[in-house]
């Protein structure tokens, strides 16, 4: 099938679905959010058991936003800083020399490994 015809048939697809009238209405967000959502939602529902989707439902969403600007670093050039917001307020500020990657991939990846270096698997020892 040639592009139109693919896009015709998409359409007539999707229509023939409808839209989920519990779902949120995803189509104006950008990729990086969606990305951002799919990757949150596979990490916090990991540890959950089989079969408890009705309870995971009821758990609250977060809105988390980020920007990104070039931005000039003295004595290094030119750098990329990503700007994490949830709920309004900033919460993360990255600067990276990577141009390419995902701001999503980078902030997920970023809040994982804070999650692990911030969460202790051994007790504090207590001196006497």
């Amino acid at each position: 099938m040639a592009g139109p015809e693919k896009r015709a048939a998409w359409h007539a697809a999707a229509q023939a679905l409808g839209r989920p009238a519990d779902g949120p209405d995803l189509r104006y967000r950008d990729t990086g959010s969606l990305w951002l959502m799919r990757d949150t939602c596979e990490a916090e529902t990991a540890w959950a058991p089989r079969f408890v989707g009705p309870g995971l439902r009821s758990v609250r969403r977060r809105e988390i936003t980020w920007a990104e600007e070039t931005v000039q670093v003295k004595d290094y050039g030119q750098a990329r800083q990503i700007t994490l917001f949830e709920h309004g307020r900033v919460v993360l500020r990255i600067l990276t020399s990577d141009f390419d990657a995902c701001p999503a991939e980078i902030l997920a990846w970023l809040k994982s490994r804070w999650r692990e270096e911030t969460s202790s698997s051994t007790p504090a020892r207590t001196t006497a």
